[in-house]
C-alpha cells in the first residue's frame, strides 16, 4: 500500500504566548521577513504560519523546529534540507480567511490549497472564469445555474492550484485539457464556506486529516 498523506488543519488567529513561542523557532531570514508586514494581524499570521509548519514537519522527521533547514526549486517552493540534500519528507502549505493547512508525505511531492471566501456573489465570476479556467472547464461551469457557479468555480480552483503548487511549478495557468495522469487530486471537507483540495503524487493515496491545537501543540 502506498504510504498516506498527512493534512494538517490549523487556525491562524492564536494566543499571544502560542505566537511567542513560534516566533523562536524562526529562522533568521523567516523573522525578517515577517518584519517587513505593516499590518501586525498579517506579520502575526505569518509567524504563526510558518511556526506551526516547524511544529509540524519536526514532529514528522523527529527534529527539533528550528533546526529545520529549508531550500526552493526553481519555481520557488520550498523543501526540506538534511545535510545539504533534498529530505524525502515532502511538504505544501496554503493559508486563507485565518486558516492554514499543512500536506506532508514521505517520498512523494504534494501540494494544498484553501480558500474561505467571504461571499459566493455569481456577479463577476464570468471574468474569473475566462482568465483562470480552459475552455473546458469553463464550458461546464457555464453550463451549471448561477446559483451553483461560484461553488464549482471554486472546488476547480483550489484542485488546479493544489495540483500546480505539488508539481512545483508555480502557478496554475489554464490549458486545453487538464491533467491529473498520475497524480491524486481530492477535495478536502474543511466546513461549510470552506474550499480546499489536496493533490499528491502517485494514484488512490490515502490521506489523513487532523487538527493542530490553538496552543501551538
Amino acid at each position: 500500500m502506498s504510504a498516506p498523506v498527512a493534512v494538517v488543519l490549523a487556525a491562524l488567529d492564536i494566543p499571544p504566548r502560542a505566537l511567542a513561542g513560534y516566533w523562536e523557532s524562526l529562522s533568521h531570514d523567516e523573522r525578517a521577513r515577517a518584519a517587513r508586514f505593516l499590518r501586525e494581524t498579517d506579520r502575526a499570521r505569518f509567524v504563526a504560519a510558518h511556526g506551526m509548519l516547524r511544529a509540524v514537519l519536526g514532529r514528522a522527521a523527529a527534529y527539533a523546529p528550528a533546526a529545520l533547514e529549508f531550500a526552493r526549486n526553481a519555481f520557488g517552493k520550498p523543501y526540506l534540507v538534511h545535510d545539504g540534500k533534498p529530505h524525502p519528507l515532502r511538504f505544501n502549505l496554503s493559508h486563507g480567511g485565518g486558516l492554514l493547512l499543512i500536506a506532508f508525505g514521505l517520498g512523494r511531492e504534494v501540494g494544498v490549497d484553501v480558500e474561505r471566501p467571504r461571499a459566493l456573489a455569481p456577479d463577476g465570476m464570468d471574468a474569473l472564469m475566462t482568465a483562470a479556467f480552459a475552455p473546458v472547464e469553463q464550458s461546464a461551469l457555464r453550463a451549471l445555474p448561477p446559483r451553483d457557479r461560484a461553488r464549482a468555480a471554486y472546488r476547480l480552483w483550489v484542485r488546479r492550484e493544489a495540483l500546480a503548487k505539488a508539481q512545483g511549478t508555480g502557478l496554475a495557468r489554464p490549458s486545453s485539457k487538464p491533467q491529473h495522469g498520475g497524480w491524486t487530486v481530492r477535495d478536502l471537507p474543511l466546513g461549510p464556506g470552506v474550499f480546499a483540495a489536496l493533490a499528491a503524487e502517485g494514484e488512490g493515496i490515502e490521506v489523513h486529516i487532523a487538527r493542530e491545537g490553538r496552543d501551538g501543540g
